[in-house]
């Protein structure tokens, strides 16, 4: 459970250190809060998600993907398991049954040592961390259930879901009483302090105050005219790939090396994602070239039907592919 709680579940590679880890490059990220019933007050109101580690209570947290949802709830689980609170974490994705009994049972076992689920039961300080509970496998009673035999063994529970999601929160009447945040992208002064620390990284305490400082700039004004140009959203992971390859290319000019080195970059690092053989990168290259430019003629994007038209035509005019498997 350790190892997990510190994987950043991206290849991060540093030159100063054999394995970059979660807490090496973590920062606390803003969140929006969606409680309040006045629109303009919400919009002004953002609040550190430290506020979930200081106030306890239940929280609803959605976000887009990858805008650090996992992150944030591996933190928690670190941070309140140092308070001396009991965490269990749940991926809602790996959630088929709504015996929630059975569910703890499993986790306890997988994630602790020598503990029983009729100690965590009896534990009075524990909270439940669930992931994704969007992609819970059960239908809308069952998951009702679910959540309301959860409130009922936590009184502390954080919960994450995809932005869309919130809009169908009011019809579940078991999150009526969760706070609601939006998790945010990383503004100028998060940006600055994930800089730092991943400057400073295998040489914190020799590092020249005066020279981190002057390496903080110069790569912090790369990160920002990337993201102005809009070529990626502020989000932890594109920042923290981009940082990886500024330093791959440190001694080459910048215009050179931001756009086309950085785009590059973030395609190969999301075939890695995808679990794409190298030997296929080339095959997949060509076909998101030809289909990206079948979407840009067509405006609106590709129906399901049109993708079938587009992969027949790209079979008469190079080789055949498997549709399905690419998609």
């Amino acid at each position: 459970m350790l190892t997990w709680i510190d994987d950043t579940e991206i290849v991060l590679t540093h030159r100063r250190v054999d394995k970059v880890k979660l807490s090496n490059v973590y920062v606390s990220c803003d969140l929006e809060n969606l409680t309040g019933s006045n629109k303009k007050e919400k919009e002004l109101e953002y609040i550190s998600s430290d506020l979930l580690i200081e106030k306890q209570g239940s929280y609803l947290i959605s976000g887009d993907e990858q805008q650090g949802k996992t992150s944030l709830l591996k933190n928690c689980f670190k941070e309140y398991s140092l308070k001396g609170y009991l965490c269990i974490y749940l991926d809602a994705k790996k959630i088929s049954n709504s015996d929630i009994d059975e569910c703890l049972r499993l986790e306890v076992a997988s994630q602790y040592d020598n503990l029983e689920l009729s100690n965590l039961l009896n534990f009075e300080n524990k909270i439940l961390l669930i992931d994704n509970i969007d992609e819970i496998k059960l239908n809308a009673k069952y998951r009702s259930l679910f959540l309301e035999k959860a409130s009922v063994i936590f009184t502390n529970i954080i919960i994450t879901c995809n932005s869309s999601f919130k809009y169908i929160t009011p019809e579940i009447n078991e999150l009526n009483s969760f706070e609601k945040y939006e998790l945010l992208g990383l503004g100028h002064k998060k940006r600055a302090e994930i800089v730092e620390k991943w400057i400073s990284l295998g040489v914190e305490e020799s590092i020249d105050e005066r020279d981190l400082y002057e390496q903080c700039d110069d790569v912090k004004e790369r990160l920002d005219a990337i993201i102005r140009k809009n070529i990626v959203p502020p989000k932890p992971f594109y920042v923290l790939i981009l940082l990886q390859m500024f330093e791959a290319y440190a001694q080459q000019n910048l215009e050179l090396t931001s756009h086309g080195h950085c785009y590059q970059q973030l395609v190969y690092q999301s075939f890695d994602n995808a679990g794409i053989p190298k030997n296929e990168i080339d095959m997949y290259l060509n076909v998101l070239t030809e289909l990206a430019w079948d979407i840009h003629l067509n405006n609106d994007g590709l129906n399901n039907k049109q993708l079938t038209v587009f992969f027949d035509n790209y079979h008469e005019k190079y080789l055949s592919v498997n549709h399905e498997a690419i998609i």
